[in-house]
């Protein structure tokens, strides 16, 4: 029997369930989207045919400060993508699985107590399993070499998938999909005088392929980061990278979606392990980010990094932790930031802190600390509904200053994810803000599909919504029907179904299909 990637994921109906109810919206995004209605009007349907889609961009603040496109798929689209991984889930199960050994911990998964399946920090077997395989490469090794894909999502090509699962001689041989074998659409198939060679293959490969097409436009290059789909693509790539690299001796290395740390038993080794790498990631037309690239000996391992530095920070043993040591705590927090150029450290420094007991002050000054962190690095601004606005005794009283800050440099700097986090919290804890004409017109010019939603809501639920918004959705009811989908969230909040185009958004919206939870 073939061994599978994910034993506790066989139910191919709870694959489906997970990313087309649970795994469609990013969790960058402010917690407000759902297509859970989406999956439990869909899950019986089936699916007609369908064309390429365009997405939602959202630009989140990253922990550099620089920014990352997440991508909101269209939810036909997004359907079609999770139709074909759930008709065909036991052949990537297997696929994926071919590696000798695990290499790659952040995967899907069954979350206990949650309904998705993935999530970038995991817990449990198999992070006790990958520090104890590291603390084993680690005895018969002197260097460390680690090394990022560049740019990974953005240049995977479609392409690529039936090459990773069949191989490129087969794939040239046969680039049909299933619905256009032995047809004079098909590619090749009008070629040969007898019978197609796609006639006798099971084609699901290139079906896929053609899936993930219609999620970006019909465009070969790129996956979409956001949607959980995609962590399971980039690992039937991925791991067919693993299984060469084992097959070539390299065996001691781990990697963390796409990025690679190998423990090598010599200078030469490790240079040797990064041509092979070079050259088994050029087959998928990828590359390493040689910026990113270095070497470690393995007794310098533990004295570098700012999470070893910071971990060693000493707490006073008190029942309650006073305010001095949690500023402390945090300058130190955001000196090692400054000097690793890594937001990281203030992300870590937080969740680590939110576990504590705090003072009375303390939890006081604490909430106002990370504000003040916020309001200058958006990146942090995810990390606030679960980890600290809790604390906080007071967190009306705290937000009506917090967000008029926010709020203005967001809309200044035009910085969606900043005006979209504003409104949520707006939302959320029932804040009022002062929203003029003025800020209105500059929240619809950044032309931020999220930005321009949550903000719409707002005004709809304080009862003071304008024509503004609604003369936007107009403007972009006239423009291209790209530009729509672009823009399909916006629309479907907004418009009535009776204004809306897109047949498929329609037909949700007559069924009172909401993807708005709050």
């Amino acid at each position: 029997m073939e061994k599978l990637a994910y034993t506790d994921l066989t139910d191919s109906n709870y694959v489906f369930e997970a990313l087309l109810g649970y795994g469609m919206f990013s969790q960058k995004l402010p917690p407000c989207f759902t297509s859970e209605n989406i999956y439990n009007y869909l899950k019986s349907k089936q699916l007609d045919k369908t064309k390429a889609y365009a997405t939602v961009d959202y630009w989140a603040t990253k922990n550099t400060n620089s920014s990352r496109l997440i991508s909101i798929p269209h939810p036909k689209a997004h359907w079609n993508v999770c139709k074909k991984i759930k008709v065909n889930w036991d052949e990537i199960n297997k696929t994926i699985g071919k590696s000798e050994k695990k290499h790659n911990y952040c995967h899907v998964r069954k979350i206990q107590g949650k309904k998705n399946i993935f999530n970038m920090n995991y817990s449990g077997f198999d992070k006790y399993n990958k520090e104890e395989n590291i603390i084993d490469y680690l005895l018969s090794s002197e260097y460390v070499v680690s090394a990022d894909i560049s740019n990974c999502f953005p240049s995977m090509y479609s392409h690529s998938l039936p090459w990773a699962i069949k191989g490129t001689s087969w794939s040239k041989l046969h680039q049909c999909t299933s619905k256009k074998k032995n047809t004079t659409k098909g590619l090749h198939c009008t070629k040969y005088k007898d019978v197609c060679p796609n006639e006798k293959e099971d084609l699901w490969c290139n079906d896929l392929d053609e899936a993930v097409r219609n999620s970006k436009s019909g465009e070969t290059n790129g996956l979409l980061i956001g949607p959980h789909t995609s962590n399971i693509i980039s690992e039937i790539i991925l791991t067919n990278v693993d299984r060469c690299l084992e097959d070539s001796g390299f065996k001691n290395f781990v990697r963390h979606i796409d990025d690679y740390e190998y423990f090598a038993s010599s200078e030469e080794d490790s240079k040797l392990f990064l041509r092979q790498l070079d050259i088994e990631l050029k087959k998928f037309e990828l590359s390493i980010n040689a910026k990113k690239t270095k070497f470690e000996k393995t007794e310098n391992l533990f004295h570098v990094g700012w999470i070893n530095t910071l971990t060693q920070y000493y707490f006073p043993n008190k029942a309650e932790i006073g305010f001095n040591s949690v500023k402390s705590y945090l300058d130190y927090a955001f000196a090692l930031s400054k000097q690793y150029d890594d937001s990281a450290v203030l992300n870590y420094a937080i969740k680590v802190l939110s576990k504590k007991k705090l003072s009375k002050r303390a939890r006081r000054l604490y909430v106002k600390s990370i504000m003040f962190y916020s309001v200058n690095n958006f990146y942090l601004l995810p990390l606030l509904e679960e980890y600290v606005f809790p604390i906080a005794d007071e967190t009306k009283n705290f937000l009506l200053e917090f967000l008029d800050v926010l709020m203005s440099r967001a809309i200044s700097t035009g910085r969606g994810d900043g005006i979209a986090f504003s409104f949520y919290f707006a939302i959320k804890h029932s804040v009022k803000v002062d929203l003029e004409i003025e800020k209105q017109r500059k929240i619809l010019e950044t032309n931020d599909c999220i930005a321009m939603t949550i903000a719409y809501k707002y005004l709809k639920e304080s009862g003071s919504v304008t024509d503004l918004f609604r003369d936007k959705a107009k403007e972009i009811m006239s423009n291209t029907e790209r530009e729509q989908e672009k823009n399909w969230i916006f629309l479907y909040e907004v418009l009535p179904k009776s204004s809306l185009k897109d047949t498929f958004l329609k037909e949700l919206k007559n069924h009172n299909v909401e993807i708005w939870k709050i």
